[in-house]
């Protein structure tokens, strides 16, 4: 409802003119500021006892009018002008015949300090005004590219693990036979609704559509594999058909329904998208005596693009004597490689090249000889143990000057790394 407007008695003086020219009555005037006597612009109404509006003029700049009531009676004048207070004058008698001519004031507004209003927008693409709409309503949970980028996401789960109603958890079926499809199971992590039980994660896969179209569901389409996460540009979720919109609602929806909106105008050229593997591990030097050469450190993995990977480590080293070996070296390693896995991101196998530096000090018979400074160019490869979730084992060979024969060495290591994002 809206607020009645504030209104003013308009000061007025007015004077009766007879006129055999004018069979009607009429009221004729100028409107002025009551400070300054200028004219000022806008409208007159003439209205009758109910109210009604029974003559208008609108006023030009030199603020005259002329109303010619249809009838002879009682009235009043009304006007509005902005920057002015909407005023109305007491009651007039316009007898037949004659024309009331008068000069009236009207007082200005009052200035007041409004608070400040910032208003903030951005264009939406038009496919995406449902996805807005629905996003205005509530219903579900939305999350745009602008949210999501700055957290850096590896793949399309890591953005889908932020869903409230949605659960990702490390599938313990990966790499064995998938109960849907009858072949290899191929998904690292099972996507269902918050609302299933656990006991039927397994069995209850969440139904995928990319840009409103269906395209299958959790249990047979693996997100990470067929949706790249530099490809989309908003995703909504819903835990259940409860509060699904008509068109994602089908068979399945109580598992959960992701519906993925694929970016117009991709990002072109790599970028870091700092998915970050932290770990520990512990390995040893192989030779034709046995292991030498123990070794203890910290080792990340810092994905770029997506599919390469800067891999630091460092270690320290621990003396070992096996077989008939008389000496023992220790000190420290510091690595720098860069990997790729062949099979795709995020998949188990790694391969790789880089350098390697040693300060080493050796003890032979009990007695130290000074440090020794090496370096080493080599290739390494690894993988990660499978359906470990975000810690993952892991068993890596690093190889020593590879294209030098006599000086080749083998360094072989296993350790745990966790997932951060």
């Amino acid at each position: 409802m809206s607020r009645a407007a504030p209104r003013a008695l308009i000061v007025l003086g007015g004077l009766l003119v007879s006129s055999n020219r004018l069979a009607a009555q009429a009221v004729q005037g100028q409107v002025t500021d009551a400070a300054s006597r200028r004219p000022i612009a806008g409208v007159v109404r003439l209205l009758d006892e109910s109210g009604a509006d029974a003559a208008r003029a609108t006023l030009v700049m030199d603020g005259r009018f002329s109303l010619q009531a249809p009838t002879p009676g009682r009235y009043r004048i009304r006007l509005e002008s902005p920057g002015y207070q909407v005023a109305v004058s007491s009651s007039l008698d316009l007898a037949a015949g004659l024309t009331l001519v008068m000069n009236v004031e009207v007082r200005a507004l009052t200035p007041t300090m409004l608070d400040t209003i910032v208003v903030v927008g951005a264009p939406v693409p038009y496919r995406l005004l449902d996805f807005h709409d629905r996003r205005a309503k509530g219903f579900g949970e939305f999350i745009t590219r602008q949210e999501f980028e700055p957290l850096y996401p590896n793949q399309v789960t890591d953005v889908l693990r932020r869903m409230r109603g949605l659960r990702v958890r490390a599938n313990p079926n990966y790499g064995r036979m998938n109960p849907f499809t009858g072949f290899l199971d191929t998904r690292e992590y099972l996507i269902v609704s918050n609302r299933i039980p656990e006991i039927q994660v397994t069995v209850c896969a969440a139904l995928i559509f990319v840009d409103g179209a269906y395209v299958g569901n959790t249990g047979t389409v693996d997100v990470d594999d067929v949706l790249d996460v530099e490809f989309i540009d908003a995703i909504e979720a819903y835990s259940g058909a409860g509060n699904l919109p008509a068109q994602f609602n089908r068979e399945g929806s109580d598992c959960g329904v992701i519906v993925a909106w694929s970016r117009a105008s991709p990002a072109t050229g790599p970028a870091l998208s700092n998915h970050l593997d932290l770990g520990g591990q512990f390995g040893a030097r192989v030779s034709g005596r046995g292991l030498e050469d123990g070794r203890i450190g910290v080792q990340a993995a810092v994905t770029l693009a997506g599919f390469l990977e800067l891999y630091p480590a460092v270690n320290l080293l621990l003396g070992l004597s096996t077989g008939d070996a008389s000496s023992n070296r220790t000190g420290w390693q510091v690595l720098a490689s860069l990997r790729v896995r062949p099979l795709g991101k995020g998949s188990a196998w790694y391969v790789g090249a880089g350098y390697t530096a040693l300060d080493l000090q050796v003890s032979q018979n009990s007695s130290f000889s000074p440090s020794e400074e090496e370096g080493h160019p080599l290739l390494l490869t690894g993988a990660s143990l499978l359906g470990s979730g975000s810690v993952r084992p892991f068993v890596e060979l690093q190889v020593l000057d590879p294209f030098w024969r006599g000086a080749l060495q083998i360094h072989a290591f296993a350790g745990l790394s966790l997932r951060t994002y």
